[in-house]
């Protein structure tokens, strides 16, 4: 039921219900991977709003990448200890503090490519099985996410992500 409602959300942001554009209003799902409390701001590098209290488990659905923030779809972060926290306004979130998980269950080689294509240069291979990955952009149909890992970055297909913070997924 979750994912339905972060797939209806990221409708609302596909059909522009945002006053910020950026290279992509498709919406992502994901996981805040955050120890300590983190910040929420009224724009990219502005004003803390809320604090998201440490060590909870949190998701979110986020579009309009910019400079290394998010844009929270609907202020609404939902949590899994405690009731969803809603946040009024615009509400934007940091990359670094964002997490997907790798899908590579049976440790496959994951290549970030230069480019959202498969035959696009390699820029990094993930050789980790289930390690954590911070998304930077999305293409419009979702089918490819720009991610940093360590010390590399590039796309990678959506398919072997996962925005669950507590299972893997299907």
């Amino acid at each position: 039921m979750k994912h339905i409602a972060l797939f209806l959300l990221g409708i609302l942001c596909s059909l522009g219900l945002s006053a910020q554009t950026s290279s992509s209003s498709a919406a992502l799902a994901c996981f805040v991977s955050d120890f300590t409390a983190t910040n929420v701001r009224n724009a990219p590098a502005g004003e803390v709003v809320r604090q998201l209290p440490a060590g909870g488990t949190y998701t979110l659905a986020v579009c309009h990448p910019r400079n290394g923030w998010w844009q929270i779809v609907n202020g609404v972060v939902e949590a899994m200890e405690e009731d969803d926290i809603e946040i009024p306004g615009e509400a934007w979130i940091h990359s670094s503090v964002l997490g997907l998980s790798t899908r590579n269950y049976g440790r496959q080689v994951l290549s970030l490519r230069a480019e959202p294509r498969a035959n696009a240069a390699v820029t990094g291979r993930i050789t980790v099985a289930e390690d954590l990955v911070h998304p930077q952009d999305v293409t419009e149909d979702l089918k490819w996410v720009k991610v940093s890992w360590g010390r590399y970055s590039g796309w990678i297909e959506a398919e072997w992500l996962c925005s669950n913070p507590v299972t893997t997924c299907p």
